[in-house]
């Protein structure tokens, strides 16, 4: 092969390792934007709106970040409690560190609380049809929300202990058209390259 294909070849097997490395450093940030849902002080339970700070890009194609988006602190000592149903819908930001482009997504649902005379029972989770917003788009980088709706952690509420749930969502990237591009270009130009090498070599 000659010294100006085989350039050719490194440059586009260089490019794929850049692209993917500059994906790699890229960092974002979510936090809630507007609480919706529940609108005041719930009895019996209290919401934290949970934050992603300075988290990596997941790894493109692959199920990446996963995310603690809301706690819901059940009260020690709380009983007697039948079917307390609390709706959650809430707005979150994400951000892209580099660039601080900012998308919006939305994650909505039901809670049941159901807790006998000594505090034991349990936590329901019943997200919304269509929430978590399936996707979202924050500069050239989709995100995918999986599953949806979002895996939920019970508590164990035992004796009036109390306990804490976890709803939790996981974000997976796809990349930009132009990554694709690029990786296709090499792939298929090294292809390419490679096959008229073989055929002068025959």
């Amino acid at each position: 092969m000659s010294l100006k294909r085989l350039t050719h070849v490194f440059a586009f097997a260089f490019a794929i390792p850049l692209l993917l490395a500059s994906q790699a450093n890229a960092t974002f940030t979510i936090t809630p934007l507007t609480v919706i849902n529940p609108g005041g002080a719930t009895p019996n339970m209290n919401f934290v709106y949970n934050s992603l700070v300075n988290a990596p890009l997941p790894t493109t194609g692959v199920l990446g970040q996963s995310y603690n988006f809301l706690s819901v602190n059940v009260f020690p000592g709380a009983a007697n409690v039948t079917n307390q149903v609390v709706p959650y819908d809430i707005v979150y930001q994400a951000t892209d560190n580099t660039t601080h482009g900012t998308a919006t997504f939305e994650v909505k649902g039901l809670l049941t609380l159901n807790l006998d005379a000594s505090g034991s029972g349990s936590l329901y989770n019943t997200p919304a049809p269509g929430f978590p917003t399936p996707s979202f788009t924050l500069g050239s980088t989709t995100y995918h929300i999986n599953p949806v709706p979002p895996n939920y952690t019970s508590p164990t509420l035992l004796n009036g202990s109390g306990g804490t749930a976890q709803l939790q969502i996981n974000l997976t990237t796809v990349p930009e058209p132009s990554s694709i591009l690029v990786m296709g270009l090499s792939v298929g130009v090294g292809g390419l390259l490679w096959r008229r090498n073989l055929a002068k070599k025959a």
